[in-house]
């Protein structure tokens, strides 16, 4: 069950990430860097998976917003196709940047979660260790309860420690 909750919240995330794609390419380079990092910090555990998710986001986003652009072009362009074709080059070099940023952005922000848990972990571990009346003792991570020192398991939860 759990894993369905992961699949469903890591496609919810790509969701409104497509979303914000389409909304923020507009702005050059920093919409699409900004929506990478957050794919990237949400959903990668390391920088190639969070490239990975940001470019199959960014590509399919893009692929939309073509297709609207396309459709609209037509209508307004109707009687010269030269320029309707000129303007649809420009929109898809620029929306292919747009992926090119977003992918980077994505490998950014898998590589700072990366760094994130590497430094909440020491946090943790370094903090939970106390020494209280001459004897040393670690606290549990998931619910605080001191520990004698040597113990594997959590006295009050159980918790691996």
């Amino acid at each position: 069950m759990p894993k369905l909750i992961d699949t469903a919240i890591s496609f919810l995330i790509l969701l409104l990430a497509a979303l914000l794609f389409v909304t923020l390419t507009w702005i050059p380079v920093f919409g699409p860097l900004a929506v990478g990092l957050f794919i990237g910090f949400n959903l990668g555990h390391g920088m190639f998976i969070g490239m990975k998710y940001s470019a199959i986001t960014s590509l399919f986003s893009t692929l939309v917003i073509s297709g609207v652009f396309i459709k609209y072009m037509a209508e307004l362009t109707h009687s010269n196709p030269f320029l309707s074709a000129f303007i649809l080059w420009v929109c898809l070099v620029y929306n292919l940047f747009g992926v090119f940023v977003c992918t980077f952005g994505g490998g950014i922000g898998a590589v700072a979660q990366d760094i994130r848990g590497i430094f909440t972990a020491n946090f943790l571990k370094m903090d939970s260790q106390k020494r209280v009346g001459g004897k040393e003792y670690i606290l549990c991570t998931s619910c605080g309860g001191g520990n004698p020192f040597g113990e594997t398991h959590c006295v009050s939860c159980g918790q691996r420690l």
